[in-house]
């Protein structure tokens, strides 16, 4: 379905991680497309904050805390940031260690983000 093929791309690499090391390509930075990369983001921070059937939920604090600290790393830093403002984080930290535990799988601020055109849109 041609309508939904951005969509398509922005799921099939949300779990690339922003230093290279995740997949199905092994993608960086701003080679992965920038839907994936917020997707990403916001994805691993709803699974943190939400009940499953495997964990409790985690708090807020401890979600943003631990999106900073994989910052760089496994995310983005630019969503990260936006995703600890937006929710309630206030300024995001300066200094975020360079190691992510984490492996589940970027909230820009997107007025300015077209997810159908440019440089990180996947045909």
């Amino acid at each position: 379905v041609p309508a939904l093929h951005d969509i398509a791309s922005a799921i099939l690499y949300h779990h690339e991680w922003y230093d290279g090391h995740g997949y199905p390509e092994g993608l960086s930075g701003e080679q992965i497309p920038i839907a994936s990369r917020i997707v990403a983001v916001v994805d691993a921070y709803c699974a943190m904050m939400d009940r499953r059937s495997y964990k409790e939920p985690r708090s807020k604090e401890w979600s943003r805390a631990e999106l900073q600290r994989c910052a760089g790393s496994q995310f983005d830093p630019r969503g990260v940031d936006a995703v600890v403002h937006a929710s309630g984080g206030g300024e995001a930290a300066a200094a975020r260690p360079p190691a992510c535990a984490l492996n589940q799988a970027m909230l820009r601020r997107t007025s300015s983000v077209s997810l159908s055109s440019g440089p990180n849109t996947r045909r």
